[in-house]
């Protein structure tokens, strides 16, 4: 089991601005470290490094939602991270528009998509 401190001190640096924290906090509490999953807890602190722009934050909270089934909330984190340069924010978005998400199924947007996540820098 995960000590107490350990958080505790955790949630101080998270408090205080450090994303790594964050993340750390957030994978935690999402059950990525399989320690105490609460995933409220999770999607607070995956939001804070978010509001940061922190790429890997906007990805699992659209991962989350994307579980919850949040489709348009989960969407708008993948397009966020895309335009932050996430590449494999591309090839989530393009599933939305495949499986029709919450958006009308579209497969030249797949391609673009597709495209986009595949094209170099």
């Amino acid at each position: 089991m995960l000590n107490r401190k350990i958080v505790d001190f955790m949630e101080e640096k998270a408090n205080s601005g450090d994303i790594d924290s964050m993340k750390f906090l957030g994978n935690i509490f999402s059950g990525a470290i399989h320690v105490l999953k609460n995933k409220e807890l999770a999607k607070k602190y995956y939001q804070e490094a978010a509001n940061l722009n922190d790429t890997g934050a906007l990805m699992r909270l659209g991962e989350i939602l994307l579980e919850e089934e949040k489709y348009n909330e989960s969407l708008k984190y993948f397009e966020k991270a895309a335009n932050l340069g996430e590449k494999l924010a591309y090839y989530k978005m393009s599933k939305f528009y495949k499986h029709a998400w919450g958006v009308e199924e579209d497969l030249d947007k797949v391609k673009e998509l597709l495209k986009k996540a595949l094209k170099k820098k």
